[in-house]
Order: structure tokens, then C-alpha cells, then sequence
């Protein structure tokens, strides 16, 4: 106990209570993180003469902590100053350019495509909805329809006993 000392200081206000100078090293432990986290881009992963980026304070690793992570469908009506887009070559049959439309109009300043070229390439080149103009866009709407009409009276014929 002889080490520390007690310094008793009259407090008039609750502003004075929450404004005492703590130091600097206590500053300095405050801010330290549980876990130091070295970062390196995948390619360079076994690259020895890239070094790794560090993130040792508790500011940087909270600035992590809010990240999130949605399907594109879930995201719509949403926007976020930054957007990473992750697309694996394994779903690429669902990867149209509407989708991808949707994708990176969620970003507001950055956005971030992480795909092999070929998966994002082939996503462009494959239309939900086809035509280029908003007249074959139309039409391609209208034959839908009338499929459907078509499907649906021959269902309900099917169930009212009769055959078509």
C-alpha cells in the first residue's frame, strides 16, 4: 500500500467529476486491443516481401465490428457508403445482370467486386428479363402473361373435370 496514494479532491459539479486527466498511460492501455490482427491481400498471402497490414488498437478493431453481410434480394431499397460484393463461380447460373444491377447500385462510394472475371463477365451476359429496349422488355412481359393465362385455364380445366 505504500505505493499508491489516495488524493482526495472536492468535486462542485458532476462536469469536473467526468473531466479528470486520466495521463497518458492510462490513455495508452485503455486504447490497446485484446488481439493484434495482421491483414494481407489473398495473393499475397505467401508473397514474404509484402508485409502484412497491422490493426492493434481497439478504435481499429471496432471499426470492424459493424459489418454485415445480406443477399442482394435482402439489400434492395438499401444503400451503404461502402459495398463488398462477393461472387462465388459456383452460383453463376444465378447471377444475372438484373442481380447484378441491384448489387452494385447499393453502393454509394465504393464498391468492391470480389469474383473470377469470367463469373462476373458471364452474369452480365445472362438477362432475366430479356430485350434491350423497353419495347422488347414489353413484349417479353406480355408472352409471360399470356404463358400464364395459358397454364392457368388448363389447370382449371384439369380440375373442373374437364380436358383441353
Amino acid at each position: 500500500m505504500a505505493d499508491s496514494q489516495v488524493i482526495e479532491k472536492p468535486f462542485d459539479d458532476i462536469e469536473a467529476l467526468l473531466n479528470i486527466d486520466i495521463g497518458n498511460e492510462d490513455e495508452e492501455r485503455k486504447n490497446q486491443a485484446s488481439h493484434i490482427l495482421y491483414i494481407k491481400k489473398i495473393g499475397d498471402l505467401d508473397d514474404e516481401r509484402v508485409q502484412a497490414d497491422t490493426i492493434s488498437t481497439a478504435s481499429e478493431i471496432n471499426g470492424l465490428i459493424f459489418g454485415y453481410a445480406l443477399t442482394i434480394h435482402k439489400s434492395q431499397g438499401s444503400q451503404w457508403k461502402k459495398v463488398y460484393c462477393v461472387f462465388h463461380n459456383s452460383h453463376n447460373r444465378n447471377l444475372q445482370r438484373e442481380l447484378l444491377y441491384t448489387a452494385i447500385t447499393r453502393a454509394q462510394k465504393e464498391l468492391y467486386i470480389i469474383c473470377e472475371p469470367e463469373t462476373f463477365i458471364q452474369g452480365v451476359l445472362s438477362q432475366h428479363i430479356i430485350g434491350n429496349t423497353l419495347e422488347e422488355k414489353a413484349k417479353f412481359f406480355i408472352a409471360k402473361a399470356e404463358e400464364m393465362k395459358k397454364r392457368k385455364d388448363l389447370f382449371d380445366g384439369v380440375n373442373n373435370g374437364e380436358e383441353k
